[in-house]
């Protein structure tokens, strides 16, 4: 019996055995190249947002810048006030006046104290002179502009004063009485002129800002103080006779505020007696002393003022004596 042929079983070759570290690593490529194009999307819209925003902003009209105005200020705001029977105004605290006559008056620094007396002099005893002429010699006004001729008008303009129309011009004298340059304002009045003065002329600055103040008083509403300014008590011990306890508030100076804004209007001065005399207009007031403390206070200090009327009034100061 024959032996059957036995086909032989060709070998199988074995799977090749992959190595788990590279598996790993092939793995974490994979990652990294994801995230990597990940981040460049990202990046890639945003840019392209911005791009979009860039675009947006330049289609825009630039906005128009708002100017914020400067708040002007006033030099005269602080200064000292002047009211006389015919004209206000402000100057320098540390300037006076002396007033000759309702028509004539000088203000300065060289002035001790506010003060009313006669005058008798040649020359100016202020920086500033304001007088009211009513003769018609007095009112004309010099146009010469000839250097030959006296005097020599030159810088004139036409401001306006209180709303009032005015001159104003440089003056200049070259020989005899009254030799100098001298600044003139005149603002003619149907019945007078008033002339406004500078003899100093270094002094324009301070000249132009008074006469940004320049106030012309209506004296048909026009009223007079006369008051007395007592200090009391002045002893302390109990006393029968309250006279014998008190005394005038001598050369002592005092404010005068318009009510109800509390502006100052003037600043007055008593004399030996306690004594003071102004003109103001018609209303209401309030006198305060000019210095604050024990000794300073007024009781009494509200008065008004009736146009064409005089009033009479004692005021008293409480020293604080007790």
């Amino acid at each position: 019996m024959d032996n059957p042929t036995v086909t032989p079983i060709p070998a199988v070759p074995p799977t090749p055995t992959v190595s788990p570290q590279k598996s790993i690593l092939s793995l974490l490529l994979t990652i990294l190249l994801l995230l990597a194009l990940a981040a460049t999307g990202v990046l890639a819209y945003q840019n392209w947002q911005l791009q979009q925003q860039i675009a947006a902003l330049q289609a825009q009209p630039a906005p128009t810048p708002t100017l914020t105005p400067t708040p002007t200020v006033d030099p005269t705001a602080n200064w000292k006030v002047i009211t006389r029977k015919n004209w206000s105004f402000r100057v320098p605290n540390i300037w006076s006046y002396l007033e000759c006559n309702d028509e004539l008056l000088f203000v300065g620094p060289s002035i001790s104290k506010d003060q009313t007396s006669e005058c008798g002099f040649d020359l100016s005893p202020g920086i500033i002179e304001v007088v009211r002429a009513t003769g018609d010699s007095d009112r004309s006004i010099p146009t010469n502009t000839d250097l030959a001729f006296d005097p020599y008008v030159s810088e004139k303009s036409e401001p306006i004063l209180d709303g009032r129309k005015a001159i104003k011009q440089q003056e200049t004298i070259k020989d005899g009485q009254g030799a100098g340059t001298r600044i003139y304002v005149y603002v003619n009045q149907p019945d007078y002129m008033d002339i406004i003065i500078l003899h100093d002329t270094t002094q324009k600055e301070v000249f132009d800002q008074i006469l940004s103040t320049f106030k012309f008083i209506d004296n048909n509403n026009e009223g007079t103080l006369e008051a007395t300014v007592i200090r009391s008590p002045t002893c302390a011990e109990p006393v029968t006779d309250q006279k014998s306890c008190e005394a005038p508030a001598t050369n002592e100076a005092f404010k005068i505020l318009r009510s109800p804004d509390n502006e100052v209007v003037q600043t007055v001065t008593t004399d030996q007696g306690g004594k003071l005399t102004v003109s103001l207009t018609a209303g209401a007031y309030q006198l305060q002393s000019t210095t604050s403390g024990i000794g300073k206070n007024i009781r009494n200090p509200d008065f008004t003022i009736t146009g064409g009327k005089t009033t009479s009034q004692r005021f008293d100061v409480d020293t604080g004596i007790r």
